[in-house]
């Protein structure tokens, strides 16, 4: 099965004056009368002002932010995989090298890789995921 492609954005509110804080995650293809919708954690009595306060409730936002982050957290997994895929091949080449020259070239080769502009651009794309996982993302 196929989740909606990303981003997910995070949008914290209160529900009703005192029922709870929902952590809304999305948007999402609905159906209906809605063209979106958004997933809820909820934190049912926690509100926005007790965040720093509550123990519960930063939790629930620490999951909520983990949960938007997930499609932008996958892809950049499924992007260092194949860098990683892409280096284990090149030592697999050189594992037993017959010359120092092999050796040059596997160390070449992997240094191209990490060096590459599309490599680099990865990194920071991951890193980037991981911020907003941990709802340290800058803007």
């Amino acid at each position: 099965m196929n989740h909606t492609p990303g981003p997910w954005a995070l949008e914290t509110v209160d529900i009703n004056n005192m029922s709870g804080t929902c952590h809304k995650i999305g948007p999402f293809p609905a159906n209906g009368a809605y063209t979106h919708t958004h997933a809820c954690v909820y934190a049912d009595t926690i509100r926005r002002h007790d965040y720093g306060h509550s123990k519960v409730g930063d939790e629930l936002l620490a999951n909520a932010r983990l949960i938007a982050a997930a499609p932008d957290l996958l892809e950049s997994v499924r992007d260092m995989v194949t860098i990683l895929s892409q280096i284990q091949n090149l030592l697999t080449g050189y594992l037993v090298p017959d010359s120092l020259e092999d050796q040059d070239d596997c160390i070449n080769g992997i240094l191209s890789i990490a060096d590459h502009k599309e490599t680099l651009q990865k990194q920071r794309k991951a890193l980037k995921a991981i911020a907003k996982a941990e709802g340290k993302e800058t803007t």
